[in-house]
């Protein structure tokens, strides 16, 4: 079980690693380089997480390092990608509405791994106590039902949204289910984005 902890925090510095310099390449040819450069931050949470994991593999903060910078790198890298395949179709990147797609979707599990998980559970991985349970427990249903409420939204977010509008102005999300309910969600609930966040908005 150790082993299989300490290869996925492994895989997740690898992964953070490789995303942020596709993201720096992308964000030198699109003209981003800052917003790209700000996703270091998701490689320094994977590396702590990675030791703490190596280090303390009975820690419980290290596998949290670890997701939340995974989630933070598809957050980053793939509102870059969708910016950059929205503003040049010409380069034939592939599947530019499914990764804005991926990077809507990963908004809300960053959101919450990072606001809501990790400061309730720092330094040692556990709760405080066992009165802060529940409130933990409310942080991961936040997370899932929030997420697959974001995902599953007939209508693109920010980040899907550039690429759509420049592709197909009628393009909705293709694993919509079609109801109702999450058709008439606001744009501030479930249907959620970094509308503020300059890595999602069209140049």
């Amino acid at each position: 079980m150790q082993r299989v902890g300490r290869a996925a925090a492994a895989s997740a510095v690898a992964v953070t690693a490789g995303s942020w310099l596709l993201a720096v390449v992308l964000g030198a040819a699109g003209g981003h380089l800052g917003d790209a450069l700000m996703g270091l931050s998701a490689v320094a949470f994977a590396v702590v997480g990675a030791l703490v994991v190596w280090q303390r593999p009975g820690n419980g903060i290290g596998p949290l390092f670890c997701a939340g910078a995974v989630s933070l790198t598809v957050l980053g890298v793939g509102g870059l990608y969708a910016r950059y395949a929205a503003a040049h179709p010409s380069a034939g990147l592939p599947a530019g509405v499914f990764v804005s797609w991926l990077a809507d979707a990963a908004a809300l599990p960053t959101m919450g791994m990072f606001a809501g998980i990790i400061p309730q559970v720092f330094p040692d991985g556990r709760p405080l106590s066992r009165r802060w349970r529940p409130a933990l427990w409310a942080g991961w249903a936040f997370i899932v039902l929030a997420t697959l409420g974001n995902a599953l939204t007939p209508n693109f977010t920010i980040a899907a949204d550039a690429v759509s509008r420049s592709a197909n102005p009628s393009a909705s999300n293709p694993l919509s289910i079609g109801s109702r309910v999450f058709a008439s969600m606001p744009a501030s609930g479930f249907n959620f984005s970094f509308r503020n966040s300059t890595t999602f908005l069209p140049a």
